[in-house]
């Protein structure tokens, strides 16, 4: 990692403005991870319900 200390003005605006994108994305990332598992569940419950006999046979694998 860059020495803070001897940064220019610019240098450290500029690793400001770095680290403020890369936290924004990790939110999103955050978020989308979040929205991807509550739809995965939803739809797993929506298959279990559709396909009943999917679930017995993977009890009878398990």
């Amino acid at each position: 990692m860059i020495k803070e200390k001897n940064l220019t003005n610019a240098e450290k605006k500029r690793i400001e403005s770095l680290d403020k994108r890369i936290e924004k994305i990790q939110n999103k990332i955050a978020v989308n991870r979040k929205e991807y598992d509550a739809m995965t569940k939803e739809l797993q419950k929506l298959l279990e319900e559709r396909y009943p006999e999917r679930r017995s046979e993977k009890i009878k694998h398990s």
